[in-house]
């Protein structure tokens, strides 16, 4: 005797056209995507942003085109974070074998006010690896840290010297420019 199949409920019914429309919803939104990828930068905000670069010249969003790069922010006098990073960072381009022009490194600084192009330069050549270092005034690090939602802010360290506080993330722009 074969067994009678009992009719959807209600609910279940409900639930498979709503996972159906999920469904054509993240299907239409693929598409639009693969058809006309995003043209804006690379950024959260899609502000554009020029910092001054430790390789000479200007840095800017459009920079971070035809070469992946692992982008982070941090300050020259960071006692612990920012060179655990930085190093780890080197030892991965190294262990991946992979030299600057297949993966770029780049330290942005959250502490324009000391971190000058000079100071970068010294700092990141500890490092044995090229690393791009990037400053500038004030106002195009707070604009390049919005365009990447990067938060910090000045708090007291040992000794009344002040340090910036700062969010941890790290940022990889894709090889067209937008982050990953």
């Amino acid at each position: 005797m074969a067994n009678p199949k009992k009719p959807l409920s209600g609910l279940a019914l409900f639930r498979i056209v709503l996972w159906a429309l999920v469904a054509v919803v993240g299907l239409a939104a693929a598409g639009l995507y693969l058809i006309r990828p995003p043209a804006g930068p690379v950024g959260l905000t899609g502000a554009p942003f020029t910092l001054q670069s430790t390789a000479g010249g200007s840095f800017t969003q459009a920079d971070f085109k035809g070469t992946p790069t692992l982008l982070f922010f941090g300050y020259t006098f960071c006692p612990d974070v920012c060179p655990t990073t930085l190093a780890e960072l080197s030892a991965l381009r190294q262990q991946l074998n992979l030299g600057p022009a297949k993966l770029k490194l780049v330290f942005a600084t959250v502490d324009p006010e000391r971190d000058t192009v000079g100071q970068l330069t010294q700092y990141l050549s500890g490092f044995g690896t090229p690393i791009i270092g990037l400053t500038g005034t004030p106002a195009q690090v707070e604009v390049a840290k919005a365009a990447f939602g990067i938060y910090s802010k000045e708090g007291q360290g040992r000794r009344h010297r002040k340090l910036p506080r700062r969010s941890y993330r790290h940022r990889v722009p894709a090889r067209q420019g937008r982050r990953v």
